[in-house]
């Protein structure tokens, strides 16, 4: 530092030599310049330094700078806290450490492909943390340029984008699970717009009336559909394109491809308001075997219904699960009455012994028929014809019973009547002093009365 006249002081370079003779040092020569702006300029280099070390510090990115060449040169405290490396093994190319092998490759050409033509250097990598672990990061680069447009350096930053890259993953495995469902489902989806033009169709579709989706895209569904049903489908429709968020359901028959009517199943919501459908979307399920299997059990009820018998059917435990009008006229008991209660409340409590025995018997696997006296709602006794057999399902597991009984009262009424009168009769005759052969028409004798024995003196 050198002061001047005022008493200021100021910086200076300088240097010395001496002057020498052969006498020896005579003096010396002292040659300096101020170097005030040059300080200025280099105090204000190291501020503006220190101001980027402490913006790098603070900021959440990890930040870096290089050389010309690719070297990395410098690293903020968070590049190196998450990697775990040094700044001097950093310094020397040990950055590539921290990156998932495979990304290595595309990280390495990109950054040379950057440094060799001076663009803006952008990737998407993964940075294997101290722990082990690995995050995504996106890494940017931008050159800094000279006067002359040369790079002098370059500074970039890794963001985390870990969790953009979960969620987009999640988004991305709940897209394929979904389009996965849709393309196997068991039902056709479409996607309709207002006039019932078809703008898209799942690959499901083809099972359903036998179309490829390529078929049926850009036709209208209406021709789809029997004439017979399509004026009502299109009301329901035309209902729901009015009510934006709204569902219709409905049954109708649609033509497949190979001619034949199939029965369909369609469950229709407006979705036209929808930015991310612009549709109405439609599933549609085949339920032709559905609608034959009730048919034939319509048709099945319908028999039973009509059947004269007495057709009761139980689960395992005796829950009465079907009780047929027959049924109803034999014991008096409606349906809604007997459906859901065992069937061993239908009788007084002093009969309940013997029908929970058959109940039991049955339940082993027996098959009970025979006559016995059974009782109608009010108490009064009847005379019935009885069948109770197991029921079984294909694997031959017990599934419940079956109780076909008929009215057998006036029969048995006649029964007995009839017996009382042979018994008369046969009163009569052996009260007779008469003999009394009877032959059958063989000529066999069945029977004498008391007379006959002793005139013949034989015994029955």
């Amino acid at each position: 530092m050198f002061r001047r006249a005022d008493g200021t002081s100021f910086p200076v370079e300088y240097s010395s030599f001496p002057i020498a003779d052969q006498s020896g040092v005579s003096g010396a020569v002292v040659t300096f310049s101020d170097i005030t702006e040059r300080k200025r300029a280099e105090e204000a280099l190291r501020q503006d330094e220190e101001r980027f070390r402490l913006l790098t510090e603070v900021m959440p990115q990890l930040v870096w700078s290089s050389r010309p060449d690719g070297r990395v040169d410098y690293c903020n405290s968070r590049w190196l806290a998450y990697t775990g490396l040094t700044l001097a093994e950093v310094q020397d190319g040990g950055w590539t450490k921290a990156l998932h092998p495979d990304d290595h490759a595309a990280t390495m050409a990109a950054w040379a492909r950057a440094t060799q033509t001076g663009e803006e250097y952008q990737v998407e990598q993964r940075l294997r943390a101290r722990g082990g672990q690995y995050h995504w990061f996106l890494t940017r680069a931008l050159p800094l340029r000279d006067a002359a447009g040369k790079v002098v350096m370059w500074y970039g930053t890794c963001t985390d984008i870990d969790a953009r890259k979960q969620a987009e993953e999640t988004v991305r495995a709940g897209e394929a699970r979904w389009r996965a469902i849709l393309e196997k489902s068991f039902e056709a989806v479409l996607l309709v717009d207002g006039e019932g033009v078809i703008r898209y169709a799942t690959p499901s579709g083809t099972a359903v009336l036998g179309y490829a989706p390529e078929e049926v895209n850009g036709r209208n569904a209406f021709e789809l559909i029997h004439p017979e049903d399509e004026p009502r489908v299109r009301g329901l429709f035309e209902r729901l394109v009015r009510t934006p968020g709204g569902d219709e359901a409905w049954t109708q028959r649609g033509r497949h491809r190979d001619g034949s009517d199939r029965w369909l199943e369609s469950r229709a919501t407006n979705l036209l308001d929808d930015p991310a459908v612009r549709a109405v979307v439609v599933n549609v399920r085949d339920i032709t075997a559905r609608r034959q299997a009730e048919d034939l059990l319509a048709r099945q009820a319908l028999i039973l219904a009509n059947v004269r018998d007495s057709v009761i059917v139980a689960d395992p435990e005796g829950v009465v699960t079907y009780w047929n009008e027959g049924a109803t006229r034999l014991f008096g008991w409606a349906p809604q009455e007997m459906v859901g209660r065992p069937v061993t409340e239908r009788v007084p409590d002093a009969a309940r012994e013997a029908v929970v025995a058959r109940l039991r018997a049955v339940q082993q696997g027996a098959e009970i028929q025979g006559e016995w006296e059974d009782y109608r709602k009010d108490g009064s006794p009847i005379w019935i014809e009885c069948r109770i057999s197991p029921l079984r399902d294909r694997d031959g597991r017990p599934e419940g019973l079956l109780s076909l009984a008929r009215d057998v009262s006036d029969r048995k009424r006649a029964e007995a009547e009839r017996d009382q009168l042979l018994a008369r009769l046969r009163m009569q005759i052996e009260r007779m002093p008469l003999g009394y052969l009877l032959f059958d028409a063989h000529l066999r004798l069945v029977d004498w009365n008391s007379a006959a024995e002793r005139i013949f003196g034989y015994s029955k």
